[in-house]
């Protein structure tokens, strides 16, 4: 009879143990999620009556890394936790499987199995427009990105400090964002700054700042020489000489598109008859460009013909045509 007694005992003392059996929970990464250099994972222990190892095996095609932490239960049997998931640079990146197991004397847990992907890459300016220390006009102002990297998640356009535009890329990174000027007032003509951040599912961040110049003020276009009041000799070298003037030149930054000055010889009915070639650009004042080009003593002009100059800036801006009449003498 006694025997029979402990025999029961004992069966119901291993069926208490048998139930004795604790939760593993992990609260992040969760399935799916993409990891970037600096990572952490939580945990939740529920059902602990002693010090719970909890270990998380990183698994990849290049083997497996395993670190692990110890936690202690309070009254209820509770215990939160963490470890860090740190990848260096030369981490392979790809598919991960994290394998979390809970250990305990006298206690079982269910293991947490979750994949992953590490990206410790940050993502790559390929193309921006406008490019630093570009002049504009407006009134909007396209600014034009394409980045590389496969796991773009959004981006942030900002100028000045203030957010201009948020959003996802296009599938293949580029994206537009729309600078309206005509909210600028004249007062704010000059340098402005568009800051682009670009972060990617790993939470990988790349930033570029680019200075550009607001410039919606029409050049002013002088002619110098040749003149209404000088005769120029006949059979001799012409020097021309032209001053354009842009209020909102940047220092060591001409804002005068060469490209787009244009001085040419016409009779006095504006019959085009050739262009004057450029010798020399040369810095007058912070805001003035002098233009020099020659008529060569070969060349002959009419006793009377005219100057007629047209120009632009580097924002499109486009001055009023200038012309004068002079005569040979």
């Amino acid at each position: 009879m006694r025997f029979r007694v402990l025999l029961i005992l004992f069966a119901l003392m291993g069926a208490v143990l048998a139930s004795a059996a604790g939760t593993l929970t992990v609260t992040s990464p969760t399935e799916g999620a993409f990891l970037g250099s600096s990572n952490t994972l939580t945990f939740n222990i529920t059902g602990a009556t002693l010090e719970v190892t909890v270990g998380v095996d990183i698994t990849s095609v290049q083997g497996t890394i395993h670190r692990e932490v110890k936690v202690r239960p309070d009254a209820d049997g509770k215990a939160p936790g963490s470890i860090q998931l740190n990848f260096g640079q030369g981490s392979f990146e790809g598919a991960y499987t994290l394998t979390v197991t809970a250990t305990e004397p006298g206690n079982t847990y269910n293991t947490v199995v979750i994949n992953v992907t590490v990206d410790v890459t940050k993502p790559k300016f390929f193309n921006f427009n406008p490019l630093n220390g570009s002049y504009v006009k407006g009134p909007n102002v396209p600014i034009v990105v394409k980045v590389q990297d496969a796991n773009v998640k959004d981006y942030e356009v900002s100028v000045d400090g203030s957010v201009l535009a948020t959003g996802t890329p296009d599938p293949d990174g580029s994206f537009i964002a729309n600078w309206n000027t005509s909210l600028i007032p004249s007062s704010g003509e000059g340098s402005h700054t568009i800051n682009i951040k670009v972060t990617d599912k790993a939470g990988n961040i790349e930033t570029r700042s680019i200075n550009i110049i607001l410039d919606r003020v029409k050049p002013i276009i002088t002619i110098q020489f040749p003149n209404s009041t000088d005769k120029v000799r006949p059979r001799s070298v012409v020097n021309v000489i032209v001053d354009i003037q842009d209020p909102n030149q940047s220092q060591g930054n001409p804002s005068i598109d060469l490209g787009g000055v244009d001085v040419k010889i016409t009779d006095v009915n504006g019959n085009f008859l050739f262009r004057v070639a450029r010798l020399s650009v040369q810095s007058q004042s912070a805001t003035t460009v002098r233009w020099s080009g020659r008529i060569r003593s070969d060349i002959t002009l009419p006793s009377t013909f005219k100057v007629v100059v047209d120009a632009r800036d580097k924002a499109g801006n486009k001055a009023n045509q200038s012309s004068v009449t002079a005569k040979v003498g």
